[in-house]
């Protein structure tokens, strides 16, 4: 996914940024723009704070304006070699909240936090209560009580934040997050954590704003922001825990060190074994496209993936994601206008996806059983070939 390219190319050009080489900062970040150009005002964001924080002014425009540049030299190479900028993913993305069936990202946040699904609360309690006690036992109580208070706020999310959350935001992390932001106005290294918290911010902002569908992959930027926060918070729970005595120093970095790992454990194995089906579904279908479809074949599918470079074949993607052409129908609900506009040799279909508006829309036309016969079917696919003509008003 471009995402994880977005993080690395953000993540070097934050170092550069507050390591004074402002000029590779701005190619950077202005590379990762790019990337994902819906972090563009968050990283403007980042820029701009930052040089108010160091009053260093001229090293930002450098940054800013070569961040620019860049941006704009990717736009002429892009007009001239592949005939457009960016492929319309967020127009689509936007059309297909406009369209009622996808929530906007602000909307689907809120629910993910809000959802309940009580269970693993233990790791959560241990970890809290035993920084509480040992701030406690150092007779430091403001702190302790703090540290209570975040714990209990924490334990909502730890407890109810839904089980297919983890592969992208592992519960105890949400609680340490709280605790990172207490901190890290604190720190000498404000002029750091400052301007990443308003970039994650000006990020979840601008996708609120803009209205897109909510996927997984859109929290990136903020979620990077609270994994900082998150080692701020580890680093000064650490710190507070090492002039207690020895048991319960080693009780509190044990429940620490738990707490962490089993989140890293959850979210890693969930990302994993998502990553792996998905996989396996599309280096599946291509081949066996590539194999048993002419070579001037065009084949129609919702979620294409690798699907495209392994099958070997033109591919109609009616969700919008490589065809503009999709935008407006996607944001006025009309599932079926593909089908006459492009007339494929073959759609694919997921029986998952069976029962969702898209794929029903398509099945359930009158002529379709008429038009497309199975050619393939099992659990994971089924592919239609055309072996008649499309109805000119479908």
């Amino acid at each position: 996914m471009e995402s994880a390219l977005m993080l690395g190319l953000l993540g070097w050009g934050t170092w550069l940024l507050f390591e004074g080489r402002s000029a590779w900062s701005g190619v950077a970040l202005g590379l990762a723009t790019v990337t994902r150009p819906d972090i563009a005002f968050a990283v403007a964001a980042l820029i701009v704070v930052r040089g108010l924080l160091t009053r260093s002014s001229r090293r930002s425009l450098v940054a800013f304006v070569l961040a620019g540049a860049t941006g704009i030299a990717w736009v002429i190479v892009a007009r001239t070699l592949a005939g457009g900028v960016w492929p319309s993913t967020l127009a689509a993305k936007v059309a297909q909240a406009a369209s009622g069936l996808w929530r906007p990202y602000a909307a689907e946040v809120w629910l993910l936090l809000r959802d309940r699904q009580p269970s693993r609360v233990i790791l959560g309690f241990v970890l809290m209560a035993a920084v509480a006690g040992v701030l406690l036992a150092r007779q430091r109580v403001g702190l302790a009580i703090g540290a209570t208070l975040i714990g209990l706020g924490g334990l909502y999310f730890l407890g109810h934040v839904p089980l297919r959350w983890l592969a992208s935001w592992p519960r105890p992390v949400i609680a340490l997050v709280v605790v990172g932001l207490v901190f890290s106005p604190r720190m000498k290294e404000r002029s750091i954590t400052i301007p990443l918290i308003a970039a994650g911010v000006v990020s979840a902002a601008t996708l609120s704003v803009l209205k897109v569908a909510y996927y997984s992959w859109y929290p990136m930027l903020p979620m990077y922001v609270a994994l900082i926060l998150a080692g701020i918070a580890i680093q000064n729970m650490v710190q507070a825990i090492r002039p207690a005595p020895p048991w319960p120093r080693a009780i509190a970095l044990a429940a620490i060190a738990t707490g962490i790992s089993a989140a890293m454990v959850m979210g890693l194995s969930g990302l994993a074994h998502m990553a792996q089906t998905r996989v396996e579904l599309r280096q599946n279908i291509g081949p066996w496209l590539r194999a048993e479809t002419p070579a001037t074949a065009s084949v129609a599918c919702m979620e294409i993936g690798i699907l495209g470079y392994t099958s070997d074949r033109r591919i109609v993607d009616y969700l919008g994601i490589l065809d503009s052409e999709a935008v407006p129908h996607i944001a006025q609900g009309d599932w079926t206008w593909w089908l006459g506009h492009y007339r494929p040799d073959y759609v694919v279909m997921y029986p998952a996806a069976i029962g969702w508006a898209p794929a029903d829309a398509v099945v359930s036309l009158p002529w379709f059983a008429e038009v497309y016969r199975v050619i393939k079917q099992d659990p994971n696919v089924i592919i239609y070939q055309r072996i008649a003509p499309v109805p000119e008003s479908p």
